[in-house]
This record gives C-alpha cells, sequence and structure tokens, in this order.
C-alpha cells in the first residue's frame, strides 16, 4: 500500500520542541511539524520554512541556513524513491537553493555553531568619535522607527568600540543602560531612577584602552524589548576637556531607523545619519544560528523531478535532513508575500 501524504510529515530541526523556523538549525529533531496545508487554497499559513525577510536584511544582505527533517510516521509501509526539488522560486532577488548531505536515515544533521547570542545591530569601527566629557556625559542610539533593527528585541550583550583619552577618573564609572527619550533627568539617583528599562552594568574608566577596542556589556536575564524612542545609552559624568571617554561612530548612517544621540545634563541632542559603532545581541538557544552554513553541504537549484535530489527509502518511524539555504542579495527590493515552493515526491 502506498504511503498517503498525511503520513509523510517535515519537523522542524534545533531543539526537541522548536515551532518555528528561525533560530537555532540541524542537530536535535523536534516533536513539531509544519503547518500541513493544500498550497492551492486562498488562504495560507505563511512563514512556514522562513520569517519575514527583514529591512536590515534586504539592505545588507544575508545567506541563512535552515535544517528540516522528513519523517514517514506511517506504521507499516516504507516510502521509496524519495525525490526533493524546488518547485516554485520568489519573483524577487532572494533565491533558495537545497542541499543533502547525504546522511543516512535516523541521523541527526550538525548543529550549527554554538553560540549562545546572536547579533540584531552590527555598526563596523569608524575612526570618528562621540565624546563624554566635560560638555556631554552620554552617547547612545535611539530608535527612530519599528523599521530598525533594534526594535523588539531583547538585548543581552551590547559589544562597544571605546577609547580613552587623557587620564579619565575612575570616580565615576561609565555605564550601559536603556531609558525612553523624554526620561533623561541626570538628576535622580539611583534609589529614585523609575526611568530605566534595564541596565548592562559598568566599567572603570581606566579599564578602557588608549585605543578603540571593544568594550562589553552584559545582562543575561534580560527580557526587556527595545521599544520605539527608546536610547542605548553610554554615560561617564568625570570627563574633562582632555580627560574623557570616547564612542566610536559611524558616519554613513549605516544601521537605519536609528540614530545617535548625545545628553549634556540638560537636554538630548539629536545627531542625524551617525550610529554607534557596536555589536547588539540577543540571545539564542545553545545549537547554533541560522547564519551558519553547514559543513560539507552543497546548495543547488534543482527545478524538476529529473534533477531532483533522491533522498534515502524511509521505513515506517524513519526520518532524514535535508537543508536549504535562503539567499537576499545586499540592497534587495521589497516584495510583498512572495514565496517559495519545494516539492518532495515518493513511491509506495
Amino acid at each position: 500500500m502506498p504511503v498517503p501524504s498525511t503520513d509523510m510529515k517535515l519537523y522542524y530541526s534545533g531543539g526537541s520542541s522548536k515551532s518555528t523556523p528561525d533560530g537555532n538549525q540541524g542537530g536535535a529533531i523536534s516533536s513539531v511539524a509544519l503547518v500541513d496545508q493544500d498550497l492551492t487554497a486562498s488562504s495560507l499559513t505563511t512563514n512556514t520554512m522562513w520569517k519575514n525577510v527583514t529591512f536590515d536584511e534586504r539592505i545588507n544582505g544575508v545567506k541563512k541556513y535552515h535544517c528540516f527533517y522528513l519523517k514517514n510516521n506511517n506504521g507499516t509501509n516504507t516510502a521509496t524513491g524519495i525525490k526533493l526539488y524546488i518547485d516554485a522560486d520568489t519573483t524577487g532577488p532572494d533565491k533558495i537553493k537545497l542541499g543533502y548531505a547525504g546522511t543516512v536515515p535516523n541521523t541527526l544533521e550538525q548543529a550549527l555553531g554554538g553560540s549562545s547570542i546572536q547579533p540584531k545591530y552590527d555598526v563596523p569601527l569608524n575612526s570618528s568619535e562621540a565624546r563624554m566629557d566635560n560638555d556631554r556625559t552620554r552617547a547612545g542610539q535611539m530608535i527612530d522607527s519599528t523599521r530598525s533593527a533594534l526594535y523588539g528585541i531583547a538585548p543581552v550583550q551590547i559589544d562597544v568600540w571605546m577609547i580613552k583619552h587623557g587620564n579619565p577618573s575612575d570616580s565615576t564609572p561609565v555605564k550601559c543602560f536603556v531609558r525612553p527619550f523624554g526620561a533623561d533627568i541626570d538628576s535622580l539617583s539611583a534609589s529614585t531612577d523609575i526611568f530605566t528599562r534595564v541596565s548592562f552594568g559598568q566599567v572603570a574608566a581606566s579599564s578602557i584602552p588608549t585605543t578603540s577596542t571593544l568594550t562589553t556589556f552584559t545582562n543575561t536575564s534580560n527580557t526587556y524589548k527595545l521599544q520605539l524612542n527608546d536610547i542605548i545609552w553610554f554615560e561617564y559624568k568625570s570627563g574633562t576637556l582632555n580627560d574623557y571617554i570616547a564612542v566610536n561612530r559611524d558616519p554613513t548612517d549605516t544601521a537605519g531607523y536609528s540614530h545617535q544621540v548625545n545628553f549634556d545634563g540638560q537636554q538630548v541632542r539629536n545627531v542625524p545619519d551617525f550610529d554607534l559603532s557596536m555589536k547588539v545581541s540577543t540571545a539564542i538557544s545553545t545549537g547554533g544560528v541560522d547564519t551558519t552554513p553547514p559543513v560539507g553541504v552543497t546548495f543547488t537549484t534543482p527545478n524538476t523531478r529529473d534533477v531532483a535530489i533522491a533522498l534515502p527509502d524511509l521505513a515506517p518511524g524513519a526520518f532524514v535532513g535535508f537543508w536549504m539555504q535562503l539567499d537576499v542579495p545586499t540592497r534587495s527590493a521589497y516584495f510583498l508575500k512572495d514565496k517559495s515552493e519545494i516539492t518532495i515526491e515518493w513511491n509506495s
């Protein structure tokens, strides 16, 4: 008897109960299957294999790698002659490819990476500086739009490029915290500060080198998600004209939809088209991130059954993994509700 389509299901990878396509890939097979639906229906569940491409990903370009497991849930029959190919690709510039590592059934695919954090905002080092001296006590990055890469994320680590000039005093530390715009009242004491949304610790001014170096601030338990008009602040109150701390900044509006600000103890000053040189990262589960390519997997574009990828036969209860690559070129145009489709065929 044939194996009906209702018995052949795709499952997420990256965790035993993972229920979304993004994040960790490979490794454990999830108990959660992708939504089983008729692709000819007028209403479909979207984002089952990929999340929407973000503005930042469209502008900067990205390659992502997702792993899925195909499982035969039939209790008696083996699925043979399994073929995998791309049935339809997007009309936009982003394209998918398929890959198979040649693993035998019931073998877990490689887990990507092993990182516990994933960068969401990443502006490289530039020699330009935002000073915290006798005139300004803070340098920050303010979220202008819900399209910002910072909007809606819960940072757990911030790596910022800082530099020390002269011999700044350790009488006050260099701090990192988040406050909303309009809540910047410098006269409040720590015991009465009701405006700070989350803090990421502090370092001594003397610990910052005299050449631009990454300084790390962390709060691994943070769950606060950045909102519109929130500001990631770096503060140093003991700066002078010649002895001060500075944050490096990029003058080319790299980030988009957020911008640098300063604070002088009285008011916030906007610095349009500048972005602080830093990496803002969120937490992920152990197992890797989806921008890490799997080792030894070749990605191709088989678009007919004649050139399809052949997967091994699956006995009752058996599974096999395969990979997909999403390639989004830099400065890609915006496409609404674009989609790709893959086809999996088999015999009884």
